[in-house]
């Protein structure tokens, strides 16, 4: 597995178990922990990968999953012979291979027999070496014999279905992030409609404020208009009053002219 497929790995398995961490699906939630710290510890960051084991291994112990619990087991001593911490490997190893020998179960069994070999042999307990090497050699060579095949066939089917179920699960998470960009193309959608719409609405009230300042202007013209018509109305009856007096004076004078001067055909005589 490449850097880049690893980091893929690491993407989907975290995303798958958050969703199962999510429906309590505590037997999924333990493998994909078991997976994640495999994927650290091949990336050499062995603080996280042990992490990851120790998280496994309290849920498999909790739900009683006895084959899980070996094999978290297993992992954990493995790790420890890397970092070389001899005997904290040995610590973890006889507890996987106790569990294995009690439960039947020969391939959690026979990794056990081998880390031991290993670690015993680093410390230079030959003898103790020597006496896991022959463990792992007898059950090895069991696995000949019909009720090891019967146990190795319900183990096959066993890892084949925790195979599945993290298939069906990371093809859960590929759905997920399918419906999540599905979901946000839709709001990138409504969010665009309602940019629309904003705009609309700015054009509106932009085309209404000027049909409004429009109607303010003409408005304003028609009073200015309506008072200087009012107001040249005025003018004209004050002229027509004016007019009204001076012809009203003429005539008053006329009658005050002719009532001094004395008739005409006295003035003709």
């Amino acid at each position: 597995m490449g850097e880049g497929d690893e980091r893929t790995a690491l993407d989907y398995f975290n995303r798958g178990l958050k969703i199962l961490e999510e429906v309590g699906d505590k037997s999924g939630v333990a493998g994909f922990l078991n997976n994640i710290g495999i994927i650290f510890e091949h990336q050499g960051n062995n603080t996280k990968a042990m992490e990851y084991f120790e998280r496994s291994l309290l849920l498999r112990v909790e739900i009683g999953d006895k084959r899980g619990e070996a094999s978290s087991l297993n992992n954990i001593g493995a790790l420890y012979y890397k970092q070389g911490d001899f005997n904290q490997s040995i610590n973890y190893n006889k507890k996987a291979l106790i569990i294995a020998e009690k439960m039947g179960i020969v391939a959690e069994g026979m990794s056990a027999a081998r880390e031991l070999y290993k670690s015993y042999k680093a410390m230079g307990d030959y003898r103790k070496a020597l006496e896991m090497h022959e463990l792992f050699i007898v059950a090895n060579d069991s696995i000949g014999s019909d009720k090891t095949k019967q146990d190795i066939l319900r183990q096959e089917y066993k890892y084949e279905y925790e195979k599945q179920h993290l298939s069906d699960s990371l093809a859960f998470v590929k759905e997920q992030d399918l419906k999540e960009i599905q979901h946000l193309h839709q709001l990138d959608k409504e969010q665009n409609q309602r940019y629309y719409l904003y705009v609309g609405i700015i054009f509106l009230l932009m085309l209404g404020g000027i049909v409004f300042r429009g109607y303010q202007r003409k408005k304003n013209a028609n009073e200015i208009i309506s008072l200087q018509k009012t107001e040249v109305e005025n003018q004209k009856i004050i002229v027509e009053e004016k007019n009204q007096e001076i012809l009203d004076s003429i005539i008053y004078a006329k009658r005050i002219q002719n009532a001094i001067l004395p008739q005409e055909k006295v003035i003709k005589k």
